[in-house]
């Protein structure tokens, strides 16, 4: 009998393992460079003109929308900005608040269509439990914190009476917010292509107007 109650527990225990376990998605590195030199580029005001990346990031999700205390037992409620870590459970994609221990909130958008609809609760043994539907919360994927590396980018902003706003961000933690940002002005010449430099930057304007900018970039970060 006693042999039987243990494969009969073993055999639970191996299913809710199956069922239920929560492993986080490792960080994984990225890296690259925007746009391509030499080559004539335009893109839209708020766009990135200019960017080199090259770290190590944790994946994860941002809340748009807030979610209420009373889904999880002893846990407050998640607001929205929250930063939701990515996680695999039964083979699905959930997120959970950092870090993942005991008690900690959990979501998961069962259908896909953008907005978490169901929370859980993780219990002591690393499995979700107390699984309950909830209104709908709207969220945005994406890289959330730099482990180990960079990220800058020149962003466009339009032009003012003939002068050229361009912001620069620098991230060396969090992708959420920038360490360093500083605002950008370039004067336009009055006949023929600008050139304009910042830091190792140095790129050609052709034509710039409130909806888009048209430049070559000549040397990058």
């Amino acid at each position: 009998m006693d042999r039987l109650w243990r494969c009969g527990a073993l055999t639970v225990f191996v299913a809710l393992s199956g069922c239920a376990s929560v492993k986080p998605v490792q960080p994984k590195y990225q890296s690259g460079a925007f746009p391509e030199i030499g080559a004539e580029t335009t893109v839209s005001v708020g766009q990135v003109m200019v960017s080199k990346f090259d770290y190590l990031a944790q994946g994860g999700a941002t809340l748009r929308d807030g979610v209420e205390a009373s889904f999880w037992m002893g846990r407050g409620g998640l607001t929205a900005g929250t930063q939701l870590v990515s996680a695999v459970s039964s083979g699905e994609e959930v997120y959970c608040q950092a870090p993942a221990r005991m008690g900690a909130p959990c979501l998961k958008d069962a259908d896909g269509n953008g907005t978490f609809d169901h929370a859980y609760t993780m219990n002591a043994y690393g499995f979700l439990v107390n699984g309950v539907e909830i209104p709908q919360s709207a969220y945005r994927v994406g890289d959330q914190t730099i482990q180990d590396g960079f990220k800058y980018e020149l962003l466009y902003q339009g032009i003012d009476n003939g002068v050229v706003r361009v912001a620069y961000r620098e991230y060396t933690e969090n992708l959420a917010r920038p360490a360093y940002s500083q605002e950008l002005t370039y004067t336009m010449e009055l006949s023929g292509e600008t050139r304009v430099r910042f830091k190792e930057i140095s790129a050609v304007i052709h034509a710039a107007n409130n909806n888009e900018i048209k430049f070559t970039l000549e040397s990058g970060f």
